[in-house]
C-alpha cells in the first residue's frame, strides 16, 4: 500500500467502494475528484454518496496525492521546464527589443498537471493543486 494510502485509508476506502472505479487506489483520486470538480463547477448534482464534506475530504486527497506525482524533479524538467523556457526566452526577447514595439499577447494553453510542474520549476508549490480550469498569468 503506497504512503499516501496508508495515512488516509479511511479517506480513500469510501470513493473506493462508492465511486465504481474498478482497482481504486490513493493514485487514482483524480478520477472522483474531476468529476466532482465538473459537478460542482456547472452546478450539476453530487452522486447520492457526495455531500460537502466528503468533496473537501477527496479535495485534500487530490492535493495530496498530486503533489506525490507531480511535485518532482523529474516532472518538472520534463513537464515544466519547455513550456517556461519558450516564455522565458520571449520574455528575453522582449528585453533586447526583437519582438516589435507594439504590444502583444501570448496564450498557452496546458493542462492542470503542465501548470503545476511549471510553477514547481520556478519553485512555487501551491497549497491547492490547479484545477482543471485554472489559470497562470506571467505579464511583462
Amino acid at each position: 500500500m503506497a504512503n499516501g494510502n496508508v495515512q488516509n485509508k479511511g479517506i480513500v476506502e469510501y470513493p473506493r467502494i462508492h465511486s465504481g472505479i474498478p482497482d481504486f487506489e490513493f493514485s487514482k483520486v483524480w478520477m472522483v475528484f474531476d468529476t466532482l470538480f465538473v459537478c460542482c463547477s456547472t452546478m450539476k448534482e453530487w452522486p447520492a454518496w457526495v455531500n460537502a464534506t466528503i468533496f473537501d475530504q477527496i479535495r485534500r486527497l487530490y492535493d495530496e496525492s498530486s503533489r506525490l506525482n507531480y511535485h518532482t524533479d523529474v516532472i518538472c524538467r520534463l513537464r515544466g521546464r519547455p513550456p517556461l523556457r519558450h516564455i522565458i526566452s520571449r520574455f528575453e526577447a522582449k528585453a533586447r527589443g526583437t519582438l516589435g514595439d507594439k504590444p502583444k499577447l501570448h496564450a498557452y494553453s496546458a493542462q492542470d498537471t503542465t501548470l503545476a510542474a511549471m510553477l514547481a520549476a520556478v519553485g512555487i508549490y501551491p497549497k491547492q493543486f490547479p484545477d482543471y480550469s485554472s489559470a497562470v498569468m506571467l505579464v511583462v
